[in-house]
């Protein structure tokens, strides 16, 4: 099941592919695929409808955007600048050609955008759509809230007493900028170790594959040999017992 937006450029609708290739809306499940639909409660609940129980939606229309409702959007790598040019998407900014070992200087001019815009009341949210590495053979697609930071819920321990030095504003001056490269770049790490594990995983199913098609095309090779050879001594024997009789 993939979640899609169909419909003419303006007007699309939320809607997903089934099994068989045929597209069902959603339309009375969520308002749209935006940021709300894509929270992990909202993807649980869609997890468990039944795809029969949609509309089947007629014909093949539109594809457009996977994402609605987003004002500014931010394409990291080749495949998601060309997706977003393929849909006529206005993208505020694109960057390809990342080297695995990416500069944290890279890292900090590929942020500072993101914040600027955060700061200056341009977006009231940042929100990063990544490919989440499970293992060397699962990766599921991840969101996280980038901006604002969302505290993690912990259990209430006991309040006390601390002195800082210098002020806390300083220190989470200092210490906020950093946790935000450095939660971007553990993201775009874990997406770079996502398309490495499955370039690898296609290499070897290639290389089974053509190790299997050796294995039979040598098998029939074979067999047409040795079908070849029994056929020329029947004839040469044959030959012989005539010129005997």
């Amino acid at each position: 099941m993939k979640l899609l937006r169909y419909g003419p450029v303006g007007q699309e609708k939320p809607g997903l592919l089934d099994r068989n290739g045929q597209i069902r809306d959603l339309s009375g499940a969520v308002r749209d695929i935006d940021g709300e639909s894509l929270s992990p409660a909202s993807l649980d609940r869609l997890r468990r409808l039944d795809p029969a129980t949609l509309p089947l939606v007629a014909g093949t229309p539109r594809l457009g955007p996977c994402v609605g409702n987003v004002p500014k959007i931010v394409a990291i790598g080749r495949k998601s600048v060309e997706y977003y040019r393929r849909r006529e998407a206005e993208v505020e900014q694109s960057y390809t050609q990342i080297p695995t070992d990416v500069a944290f200087a890279q890292i900090k001019s590929m942020t500072r955008p993101l914040v600027e815009m955060f700061a200056s009341g341009e977006v009231d949210e940042v929100h990063l759509v990544f490919t989440r590495y499970v293992n060397a053979i699962t990766f599921r697609p991840g969101h996280v809230q980038f901006l604002p930071i969302v505290p993690e819920k912990r259990a209430k321990r006991p309040e006390g007493l601390y002195e800082f030095e210098p002020q806390p504003t300083e220190i989470l001056d200092a210490l906020i900028p950093r946790y935000v490269e450095v939660t971007f770049h553990r993201l775009l790490l874990e997406s770079m170790s996502s398309e490495h594990a499955a370039r690898m995983n296609a290499m070897q199913n290639a290389t089974e594959n053509a190790s299997d098609l050796i294995q039979s095309l040598t098998l029939q090779y074979n067999k047409s040999r040795q079908a070849g050879i029994t056929k020329e001594l029947l004839d040469i024997v044959g030959g012989a017992e005539a010129l005997r009789g």
